[in-house]
C-alpha cells in the first residue's frame, strides 16, 4: 500500500541520514575520526544497499518496455560493478578501509627481510594480529598487548622485557610502542624510526634498535 512504501521510504532515509549525522557532526564540532571509520557506516551501507535494491526491482517491473529495458541494464551494471570490486579486493594486499593496517604489508615486507628479525610491541591485541597476518610465520614476537581496562600502570608492565634477551636477534623492532616502552628500551639501545606514514594517528610506527655508540671522554 502507499501507506507502507511511504514509510519504508522514511525508515529507509533514516537508517541513512541518522547514522552519517551521528558520526560526522561530532567529528566536525569535538574533533575525531569517526567518520573515516567505515565499519561505523555499515547501518548506513545496508540502508544504501537497500534503497538500489528496491529501485532496481522497481525499475525491472515496469510495463513501458523502453524503461524495463533500461533498468535491466543499470542492474547488470550494478551486479558487474559489484563482482569487479569483489576481485580487486580479494587480490589487493591491503583496501581504503583498512584504517589501522592499511600500511601493515609495508612494514611486514621490512621485517621479513631483515636478518634474524623480532618484533617487540605493547600495541592493543587487534593491530598485533594485523600486522602477525601480513609477517613470515617464522618471526618471533615479544609482545606486552596494551589492556584498555586493566588497572595495571603500563610502566609496569614493560620492565617486564629482557633488555639482554634482545641480543640473540640480529635486528630488533618495535612496532607501535608506547612512549614508555620505548622510553625503557632506550636505556640500553639507540632507536632509529624507519618508517612512519604520515596519513593520519593511526599509522604504524616502526623503530630499529642498535647498541648505544660509546661516548668518548672529552
Amino acid at each position: 500500500t502507499p501507506t507502507i512504501k511511504a514509510r519504508n521510504k522514511k525508515t529507509l532515509a533514516l537508517m541513512v541520514g541518522v547514522n552519517a549525522l551521528c558520526l560526522i557532526v561530532p567529528d566536525v564540532m569535538l574533533g575525531g575520526q569517526r567518520s573515516i571509520s567505515a565499519r561505523y557506516f555499515m547501518p548506513g551501507y545496508l540502508g544504501v544497499i537497500l534503497i538500489v535494491a528496491y529501485l532496481l526491482a522497481a525499475g525491472t517491473s515496469a510495463l513501458s518496455q523502453p524503461q524495463h529495458r533500461f533498468w535491466r541494464w543499470a542492474a547488470a551494471a550494478v551486479l558487474s560493478g559489484a563482482l569487479l570490486s569483489d576481485i580487486a579486493i580479494d587480490r589487493a594486499p591491503t583496501w581504503w578501509n583498512k584504517n589501522s593496517g592499511y600500511f601493515d604489508p609495508q612494514v611486514a615486507q621490512i621485517i621479513d627481510q631483515a636478518e634474524q628479525p623480532l618484533v617487540v610491541s605493547d600495541a592493543i591485541s587487534g593491530m598485533l594480529l594485523a600486522l602477525c597476518h601480513q609477517l613470515n610465520s617464522d618471526v618471533p614476537l615479544k609482545i606486552q598487548p596494551h589492556c584498555r581496562t586493566c588497572q595495571q600502570p603500563v610502566v609496569r608492565s614493560v620492565e617486564t622485557l629482557s633488555l639482554a634477551s634482545l641480543q640473540s636477534y640480529a635486528s630488533v623492532f618495535l612496532y607501535r610502542p608506547s612512549d614508555e616502552l620505548r622510553n625503557y628500551v632506550s636505556q640500553g639501545y639507540d632507536l632509529t624510526l624507519i618508517y612512519q606514514p604520515q596519513r593520519s594517528p593511526y599509522e604504524p610506527t616502526l623503530w630499529q634498535l642498535s647498541a648505544k655508540k660509546a661516548v668518548n671522554p672529552a
